[in-house]
């Protein structure tokens, strides 16, 4: 579904690195879509892109301008940009095929045409699905296989994509992309990725996937500063997971391998995150594990891999709900069936006086342990030696 163009505004754009102004003449935009605002880019192919969120996907309908001038008002250029009418999208397929979007306030059936802008059920490979709407928590459910390219959620209050049937991500084109802007959403479908897919996950933002992620031989890339929960069976037939921003988590198993350039976190403050294939955390990556407790997986995280673990980077201890270990606690926190290198660096958090981290295990067995520091065992030794000599004025026989 194509969306009406736009018209009256001034609007910002670059060309050859200048930023320039230029009127462009606008329509309200159509209910459910946002009124966009930043900055247009012209390219050397003849196409424009958006930098800012809410121009992403919006076709805009440009009519032809005699003048362009910088911001300050400074070298005017005239006919430089005389483009004629022309209506493309910033996806750039130059079809009209824009966003659909789930306007319902109340969760609702996926297959339901009223539930969407224009009257139409998204699918395909060239369609874009967003979810913004709604003042409170949603659930989409299709029992059905849908098809789209990208998704988009962007709400406070969460939406959850339910039911029997899948979501496959699969594009004629541009690489599929799910987008989280805000609030902490959830498939609890099933999700098969057809094509190479990237996830981005804003700051403060959350995507938890509750039931099976099909990797399909793809590569799964995870960006922004958000994080993404896997919480059930990640397969891969193959394929990656590249955690390249952010923070990669959950309580479940990663069937194939796995890049780390973000942050690693097992588990849902704590639990187990198992990889059957390989992971490699790069000299960027972090791996977090959390201990609130001595029982392993459900007091504090473990992190397990069946392949080849490759390390670098940094392991950084995080200590949950005022948890403090006491001498003599240990923590089988690693399982790692094939070690190559270690970590360049082990953030560990304060202990009570008198007591030391000991990571002698840490790579053999897998093992943190609390113990006395040294300074402290040597004033228990004295102590000790004190405690066992006699009592008593010194007796010495008589001649």
């Amino acid at each position: 579904m194509g969306i009406p163009g736009l018209t009256g505004i001034q609007v910002s754009f670059s060309l050859d690195d200048v930023t320039y102004t230029a009127p462009v003449l606008y329509n309200s935009a159509p209910e459910g879509y946002p009124n966009p605002s930043g900055k247009f880019h012209h390219t050397a192919t003849e196409t424009i892109g958006y930098s800012a969120a809410d121009f992403r996907y919006v076709n805009i309908e440009w009519q032809p301008f005699d003048e362009v001038t910088r911001p300050d008002g400074s070298d005017v250029l005239t006919g430089m940009l005389t483009m004629g009418e022309v209506t493309f999208d910033a996806i750039g397929d130059g079809n009209g095929n824009g966003p659909v979007n789930w306007i319902t306030t109340n969760s609702g059936n996926w297959h339901v045409a009223e539930n969407w802008t224009g009257g139409q059920v998204p699918g395909g490979t060239d369609q874009i699905v967003w979810f913004q709407g709604g003042s409170s928590e949603q659930t989409v459910f299709t029992n059905t296989a849908v098809t789209v390219r990208d998704i988009r959620l962007n709400n406070v209050h969460t939406y959850a994509i339910a039911g029997t049937g899948s979501v496959n991500l699969d594009s004629d084109a541009d690489m599929p992309t799910v987008e989280v802007l805000q609030g902490s959403h959830q498939f609890q479908a099933i999700v098969n990725l057809v094509d190479p897919t990237t996830v981005n996950v804003a700051t403060g933002a959350r995507l938890t996937f509750n039931n099976a992620l099909n990797l399909n031989g793809n590569t799964l890339t995870k960006t922004g500063a958000g994080t993404l929960a896997i919480n059930n069976a990640l397969t891969s037939a193959g394929g990656t997971l590249n955690c390249d921003e952010g923070v990669c988590s959950g309580s479940g198993t990663i069937g194939g391998d796995v890049n780390n350039n973000g942050t690693v976190s097992p588990g849902n403050s704590p639990g187990v995150m198992e990889m059957a294939g390989n992971f490699t955390q790069h000299e960027d990556g972090t791996l977090l594990i959390e201990l609130a407790g001595t029982t392993s997986g459900t007091e504090h995280d473990v992190f397990s891999v069946g392949g080849i673990a490759r390390l670098q980077g940094r392991l950084e201890i995080s200590l949950l709900d005022g948890f403090q270990p006491q001498v003599g606690d240990s923590f089988d926190i690693l399982n790692l069936a094939v070690l190559n290198g270690e970590f360049d660096d082990i953030s560990l958090p304060e202990l009570a006086d008198g007591l030391i981290w000991d990571t002698l295990s840490l790579y053999g067995d897998g093992v943190l342990a609390v113990v006395p520091e040294l300074s402290t065992l040597v004033l228990m030794a004295i102590a000790t030696l004190v405690l066992m000599q006699p009592r008593g004025r010194n007796r010495w026989p008589s001649r």
